[in-house]
């Protein structure tokens, strides 16, 4: 959850607004990689969305059925990742906009 509100405050800076944030990010983690993870051409990409890679944190047990070819630690890293490329554009975007 840490991750989760890093990476939507790195989103916020990047966008400028709070409102504009939330109304890209809850889309995002709700319905469009939910969405993706379902159709059989983008499976593969969706497992590395930061909501996907976030949820395979807290999976102590892996399920049999599984075919992500990651653990939790991949996911954990998978979603350092997208925080630190979230912050990074934040930080990089308000330093030139706003200096």
């Amino acid at each position: 959850m840490t991750l989760i509100a890093l990476f939507s405050m790195g989103v916020a800076v990047m966008l400028r607004s709070p409102m504009l944030s939330l109304g890209v990010l809850m889309p995002f983690f709700f319905l469009i990689s939910n969405i993706l993870g379902a159709v059989s051409t983008t499976k593969k990409v969706a497992r590395y969305l930061p909501d996907q890679a976030g949820s395979k944190i807290m999976q102590v047990v892996t399920p049999v059925d599984n075919l992500t070819p990651y653990g939790p630690w991949g996911g954990l890293a998978i979603m350092l990742a997208w925080v630190a490329v979230a912050l990074l554009g934040g930080y990089v975007l308000l330093k030139n906009r706003d200096a």
